[in-house]
């Protein structure tokens, strides 16, 4: 049996993320299948950059055949039952997720990059704190109820020092 094709041009490339698992296909597997449950679980999930993208490209997979064909498709529920290890999760995400999404035409998630935590030390001399290889993002399905991820706001360029001070000296001058 095919698998049919996506109603959005979103294909799965072979990657080589250079993941460190246990085991090797199984592992990654596995890793895969934990971090699919959390994301419809959580609808919104924090992890470094490359297993994010792996992860998002079998979510909008997976979302996908929920929104086409729903529940009643045999192919997309065994699809469904693989992925997610918890059957709550296969009935969240085909009567919580999917009806939310319907209507949506450019994709079901969301990658936001998150800044970096600091990175200090816990006392003078001591190991230095956390410190991440990759950047550290956000996985998240669109349109969840959790409150939104804001990129950081330029402050307006009139509260720039330069140009308080330019106003401040044309202000005196007039």
């Amino acid at each position: 049996m095919a698998i049919p094709p996506l109603k959005i041009a979103h294909r799965i490339r072979p990657k080589s993320m250079k993941l460190r698992c246990i085991q090797e296909a199984p592992g990654r597997v596995e890793k895969l299948r934990v971090m699919l449950g959390g994301l419809i679980r959580h609808e919104r999930i924090e992890l470094n950059s490359h297993r994010a993208a792996e992860t998002r490209d079998y979510a909008e997979r997976l979302i996908q055949d929920a929104v086409l064909y729903g529940p009643h498709h045999k192919r997309s529920m065994e699809m469904a039952s693989f992925w997610l290890k918890e059957k709550e999760l296969v009935h969240k995400l085909f009567k919580v997720i999917a009806p939310r999404l319907e209507n949506e035409t450019r994709g079901f998630t969301k990658i936001w990059v998150l800044a970096d935590p600091e990175k200090t030390s816990y006392e003078p001399g001591g190991l230095p704190g956390v410190h991440y290889k990759n950047d550290w993002v956000a996985l998240e399905i669109k349109n969840n109820p959790l409150p939104p991820i804001r990129p950081n706001p330029t402050p307006h360029r009139s509260l720039y020092i330069p140009n308080l001070l330019l106003a401040a000296a044309a202000a005196s001058i007039a």
